[in-house]
């Protein structure tokens, strides 16, 4: 596996350890109402969708697949390439969205 997204893959998979971590903790105040809780989660959901985007802009360059258009059109041109399923193009592109409205 390419150093770059090997890397990638390990920050991803901190960053999933974190949410579970931080959903873990004890709080008497339920998670709809915690807010620093729920911004510790948000953060990592945020990072782990920019460096799946990253992954993907990396891929896309390194097999000069073309110029995705916006962050979803990179999973797009993924899929033209057979590396990915349209479900998970699908999936992608939910992804990028909640980033959208996380920042």
């Amino acid at each position: 596996m390419n150093e770059i997204i090997l890397n990638k893959k390990i920050s991803i998979e901190r960053c999933i350890k974190q949410i579970r971590d931080y959903y873990a903790l004890p709080s008497e105040t339920p998670f709809e109402s915690d807010y620093l809780k729920q911004d510790a989660i948000g953060i990592n959901l945020q990072r782990i969708s920019e460096l799946t985007i990253d992954i993907a802009n990396h891929l896309i360059k390194k097999k000069k697949l073309g110029l995705p258009q916006d962050s979803g059109d990179a999973f797009v041109l993924l899929q033209r390439a057979g590396l990915i399923t349209h479900e998970m193009v699908i999936k992608m592109k939910g992804m990028v969205g909640f980033r959208n409205v996380l920042v």
